[in-house]
């Protein structure tokens, strides 16, 4: 028998036929893709939709001392430190996700743009804001200088105001030295000498120029207060005048409530001791050249990012220690404060080394 070769022919598989697949509906896309315009559009005008407000928020508390730049004088390394303190203000008006921030968050206050700005814009009002930050550094050496007892040379003209009446007959670099016939040594002697003045009275002012004596006949000119009441004025912006050069530099940050803060530092680096007895003291307020403390902006900020910060006493204007009271907690203590005088007594309490100042010298009358 004869083998032969066979082949296995395998049944036939018939062809798979796939399911029909049925079309999505075609309502679901849209939904889908109109959400997705919407949110887009939502997310864009969130960003560009800028509302009539902007915020204030808690800052930072920042060492004063190191701020102080001291020549020819010995200087005193402090184991504690007196701080002063910032809010961030929104650099422009608020988006809609700021005003949402704002609303979730209660430690940020939303201000309205008419009653930041007044009249002014946004950049006449960061300028303003630089300048006074600037003539807080220097009233701030000028009334520490004074109250330590270094001796007064008279008055040195920083600025003065082109529209005043001065501007044609004194010179910034000049040092004013008397006042109709009467003496000024320290900044604190020009307001006695001018308040009691009418507008239309001209000063005698002896001034050094280049190491020379002039004197100018110097018409007066007229300004309103923050109340709105008119004043005399000179037209310049000064500076006291010593033999020693003690001054504050600080930059990028704007206002004059770090006077205090500058005052007080300047006080600490040239006495020996602990001015806060060893202790971080937070502070805030403006310094006038007769030594008063002012009101400032942002305490309720101001107060939490001390509490913050771990500061045991926070010395504040003594018409917003209420306020600051309300978010100080348990542990920092508020202390409110007409003047510099009172803010030393303050540190006192601390331990701090206020018994060796010599005692305070007032303005001449």
């Amino acid at each position: 028998m004869t083998d032969v070769d066979s082949e296995i022919v395998p049944p036939e598989i018939p062809a798979v036929i796939p399911p029909v697949q049925k079309p999505k509906p075609r309502w679901g896309r849209r939904v889908g893709l109109g959400f997705g315009v919407l949110l887009s559009i939502a997310i864009v005008t969130g960003f560009l939709v800028h509302l009539d407000y902007y915020s204030f928020s808690p800052g930072d508390t920042v060492a004063a001392e190191p701020l102080v730049v001291v020549q020819d004088l010995t200087t005193y390394p402090a184991k504690g430190q007196v701080r002063y303190t910032t809010v961030l203000q929104s650099r422009d008006r608020i988006n809609l996700f700021g005003w949402l921030e704002a609303k979730w968050d209660s430690d940020i206050d939303l201000i309205r743009a008419k009653d930041l700005l007044g009249n002014k814009s946004k950049a006449q009002s960061d300028k303003e804001d630089q300048q006074a930050m600037v003539t807080s550094q220097t009233t701030a050496a000028s009334v520490a200088m004074q109250r330590l007892g270094f001796k007064g040379l008279g008055v040195e003209i920083l600025d003065i105001m082109s529209t005043a009446p001065s501007s044609k007959l004194l010179k910034t670099g000049d040092v004013i030295t008397s006042i109709d016939d009467k003496p000024v040594a320290y900044v604190s002697d020009l307001s006695p000498l001018i308040v009691h003045h009418k507008p239309t009275d001209i000063l005698k002012i002896v001034v050094t120029r280049g190491g020379q004596k002039l004197t100018q006949q110097v018409p007066l000119t007229t300004v309103n207060d923050s109340a709105g009441n008119p004043h005399v004025i000179i037209g310049i912006s000064p500076q006291g005048k010593f033999g020693e050069k003690v001054s504050v530099k600080l930059q990028n940050v704007g206002g004059p409530s770090a006077g205090l803060a500058f005052t007080l530092s300047v006080i600490d680096v040239l006495t020996p001791g602990e001015l806060t007895g060893g202790k971080n003291v937070a502070t805030t307020g403006t310094i006038e050249l007769d030594g008063s403390v002012g009101e400032i902006g942002g305490i309720k900020q101001k107060t939490i990012s001390v509490r913050d910060s771990g500061a045991v006493m926070f010395i504040v204007p003594a018409s917003e220690a209420a306020e600051a009271q309300k978010y100080a907690g348990s542990k920092l203590k508020i202390v409110g404060v007409k003047n510099l005088e009172e803010a030393l007594t303050a540190l006192g309490t601390l331990g701090g080394n206020v018994t060796d100042l010599p005692p305070f010298r007032a303005a001449a009358a």
